[in-house]
């Protein structure tokens, strides 16, 4: 039937496009220091979380969750998992710094990640947006 379709320029013409995949919407409370994490699922939420129309409400409990940076970093990459990781950053050594590449090791080897967790939930929304899927695998484990 598309041998048919294309082999008459007039059906060809009239047949739909692909849709190109649209951008999720953002929310526009994070940005910055503010980023869901810190402010939604940390024991203690900064105060200078919440002001006028940033409420807890509004910015924890309805779509959109996902910041602008998290946004565009998904539309940037088709490999969200490598989080800027090569094969040698792997195995380095851990240290005091966030480091996804620690993060994706513990995963993809079954280890604990709780130990990263205190930390996560403490990160800017820049970092958050570096590793999107590290993000999610964080809020969903």
């Amino acid at each position: 039937l598309r041998c048919m379709v294309a082999s008459v320029p007039a059906l060809a013409a009239a047949a739909p496009k692909p849709l190109a995949p649209s951008r999720p919407a953002s929310s526009m409370c994070w940005s910055g220091d503010f980023s869901f994490t810190r402010c939604c699922l940390a024991k203690r939420a900064p105060v200078a979380c919440w002001s006028a129309q940033y409420t807890q409400e509004r910015c924890c409990s309805t779509k959109p969750v996902l910041s602008d940076a998290v946004v565009a970093a998904v539309h940037a990459s088709a490999d969200h998992w490598l989080c800027g990781c090569s094969p040698d950053d792997l195995w380095k050594e851990e240290s005091d710094e966030w480091d996804w590449c620690a993060v994706r090791r513990a995963a993809m080897l079954s280890w604990d990640i709780n130990r990263y967790y205190p930390r996560f939930v403490d990160l800017d929304e820049a970092t958050l947006a570096a590793c999107p899927l590290g993000a999610l695998y964080f809020m969903v484990a």
